[in-house]
């Protein structure tokens, strides 16, 4: 059978060339399946990046930031008080600067102002004031508030007018102020020579009599005032010289606590009107 033994390698070849198509189609099948799934795993990916949110981190500028916080200055810090120096005879707790103060208290009692002399050391601040309007006074408090004590100060005064009303211009301190009813007890150096000192209760003001006539430099000057208030008693003296005294009993019944300002009388509307400095201003706050 001729014919068949020719057929017989075409049929092997025939059957080779299925088999290689057979595995080439598989072959790409397969590559053409991992390409569908890798793009269809990226595609899955950038889907999924495309539904979450954008991040956007933006740092904070001046511009966010609060008006505030660029404008406003850092609060104010108060200063500790001085350390106290209970009596003259404590002089290794002293410090140099309260020492002196102490000193001229003790040299207080020796003249019979008050009967102890223990208490507490304060240096006050430098304070000026001015006022234009004539009869009027003003007054500005400090940082306390003390019952019995010394305070001791350097005034300088200028007036605006030397023709002024005297007896209206004037430096002092007010003290045992009841701010709620505006009820206190004032003493003030007149630039008439004299000093004023009164009460102030009921919308009524009273004065104590007048005493010692001092010679003032008009219409500027200065001099050293020093006011004790010891229980309803009341002393002032100028450089060193007594030159008031009285006692008060709403000192020991309406007006028993208060404040301590500086007291500005002004009897002129002329220019600044009357301008008071105060300096080297030392209080001795009596223990009780």
């Amino acid at each position: 059978m001729p014919q068949l033994k020719n057929l017989v390698p075409v049929i092997i070849i025939m059957a080779i060339l299925a088999i290689s198509c057979s595995f080439l189609t598989e072959k790409v099948s397969n590559l053409t399946g991992k390409q569908d799934s890798q793009s269809l795993a990226e595609t899955n990916t950038a889907g999924t990046i495309a539904t979450l949110p954008p991040t956007e981190i933006i740092p904070p500028t001046i511009a966010q930031l609060p008006t505030q916080a660029l404008t406003e200055k850092p609060p104010a810090t108060k200063a500790p008080k001085p350390t106290q120096v209970p009596t003259r005879d404590t002089g290794s707790l002293a410090t140099a600067q309260a020492q002196p103060m102490a000193d001229f208290v003790a040299s207080l009692q020796t003249q019979g102002y008050m009967g102890n002399t223990e208490g507490t050391y304060y240096a006050l601040d430098d304070f000026e004031d001015s006022l234009a309007q004539i009869n009027y006074w003003q007054w500005t408090p400090t940082d306390y508030s003390p019952k019995n004590f010394v305070v001791r100060s350097k005034v300088e005064w200028a007036s605006a007018s030397e023709t002024a009303n005297w007896d209206w211009s004037g430096c002092g301190f007010i003290f045992r102020e009841n701010v709620e009813k505006s009820e206190y007890y004032m003493v003030q150096l007149g630039l008439d020579g004299y000093i004023w000192a009164g009460t102030s209760v009921a919308g009524k003001t009273t004065w104590a009599n007048a005493q010692k006539h001092l010679s003032l430099d008009i219409p500027e000057g200065n001099t050293e005032l020093v006011v004790i208030v010891n229980g309803t008693n009341v002393t002032a003296l100028v450089n060193g010289q007594e030159a008031f005294q009285t006692q008060n009993n709403l000192l020991g019944s309406r007006l028993t606590s208060g404040p301590l300002s500086f007291m500005l009388n002004s009897g002129t509307n002329a220019g600044f009107g009357t301008r008071c400095k105060w300096t080297n201003v030392e209080l001795w706050e009596l223990s009780e």
